[in-house]
């Protein structure tokens, strides 16, 4: 990140999968943990949420901490 992002800020996410160009997804800054951020999407198609599942099968999942800031 060039700035910090704050809670709430709109950005858009650029997501490079494999065998496929990078998505640009709307989303919204749901978490700030120092240079640690946690978003929410806000526009996501049923397809672009497809390629997102079939990238990240077999990988663990982050836990996610309820801390917002």
């Amino acid at each position: 990140m060039a700035e910090p992002l704050t809670l709430d800020e709109l950005v858009v996410l650029e997501v490079p999968l494999p065998d496929s160009e990078k998505l640009a997804i709307p989303a919204k800054v749901v978490r700030v943990l120092g240079t640690e951020y946690g978003f929410q999407f806000t526009a996501l198609s049923a397809e672009q949420r497809r390629q997102i599942r079939a990238a990240l099968k077999g990988h663990p999942a982050i836990p996610y901490h309820l801390n917002r800031r």
